[in-house]
């Protein structure tokens, strides 16, 4: 499952709620290291849109091997990281870029 969470996207209760389950700021996630908590918190934020009834502890039981995560940073802060903390080249950058602006 791709799962994609853009944090320019997100409210600010949503971004309040980031904070309490992680006690970590959103802006942190730029950082491209991800702890387990984070990670568990963007993909339930992500698949919360499109599944308003999921909660938090749902998340307990997906594995990495079922995720593709790609999680864009607030505006200004860098290209986006993966869950493994990598970042993607200058080179996928532009594409994704090419991609979502439809060029």
């Amino acid at each position: 499952m791709k799962i994609r969470l853009d944090i320019n996207d997100l409210t600010l209760g949503e971004i309040e709620e980031f904070e309490e389950l992680t006690g970590t700021t959103v802006g942190s996630i730029k950082e491209g290291s991800f702890t387990a908590k984070q990670m568990r918190a963007a993909v339930w934020l992500a698949l919360r849109k499109d599944n308003p009834e999921m909660t938090f502890d749902d998340t307990k039981d997906l594995t990495l091997r079922e995720l593709n995560i790609s999680v864009v940073p607030p505006a200004g802060a860098g290209p986006a990281a993966t869950a493994n903390g990598s970042r993607p080249s200058a080179r996928s950058s532009a594409g994704a870029r090419r991609m979502r602006s439809g060029v």
